[in-house]
This record gives structure tokens, C-alpha cells and sequence, in this order.
């Protein structure tokens, strides 16, 4: 996730003339999301309209891959770009929880100890 954070800045900061981007983090019970983005504000109509950018630059229709995406099978564990028709960037990956860390994280005890009773 680092590595993948690094480079979503390195792009947004090479492609947009904003004074500033966003490192915005997104956690659920089943992935986390990352998405580094020129975009500063929430408008009153709510986020912006996020198109997908397929390898060749062309923008595809808001809720639908960008044609290399639909062949590539997944939605998880790229990075993904995306346009607003205004110009905007945002970089984002979103990557499943490693099931062997939660199976540990399961594992462990639910209450630890009072230091005070040992």
C-alpha cells in the first residue's frame, strides 16, 4: 500500500497544476482504499463525477470500466485512474484485507489483562 500511495502522489502531482492534492484512506470490513486526488473540496452537489481512464487516456461513462479494466477481469488491487470532466485527478486502489492477518487477528485474546492484577 505504501509503494502503490507513493506512486498514486508521484502521478497526481506530475499531471495536475492544483497548489495541493488529498490522501484520502477508506477502511470497511472487507478491503482498504487509498485514493490520492487534486480534488480539495466538497461541492454542494456532493463528489465529483469520477470517470475511468483506460491506458490509451480515453474516459469512459461514470459507473462503467474503461475498456482495458472490463478485459482485465477485477476491480481490486490496481491503481486505477480516473477524470473528472473538469480536469481533476484521482489515483485509487483498493485491495482486499490479507485473510491470514485477520485469521491472527481473530485469533488473539479479546481482553487483555489489568497490568495491576499480575
Amino acid at each position: 500500500m505504501a509503494d502503490a500511495t507513493r506512486a498514486a502522489a508521484h502521478y497526481v502531482l506530475g499531471h495536475s497544476t492544483a497548489p495541493r492534492v488529498r490522501l484520502m484512506v477508506s477502511v470497511d470490513e472487507t478491503a482498504v482504499t487509498i485514493e490520492v486526488t487534486d480534488h480539495t473540496e466538497q461541492r454542494l452537489g456532493g463528489p465529483p463525477a469520477w470517470h475511468p481512464v483506460s491506458r490509451s487516456g480515453a474516459l469512459a461513462p461514470v459507473g462503467r470500466p474503461a475498456d482495458d479494466e472490463a478485459e482485465g477481469g477485477g476491480q481490486d488491487d490496481r491503481l486505477r485512474l480516473h477524470r473528472t470532466l473538469d480536469g481533476h485527478i484521482r489515483v485509487a486502489l483498493r485491495t482486499a484485507w490479507d485473510s491470514s492477518a485477520e485469521a491472527a487477528r481473530s485469533a488473539l485474546p479479546r481482553s487483555v489483562p489489568d497490568a495491576t492484577s499480575m
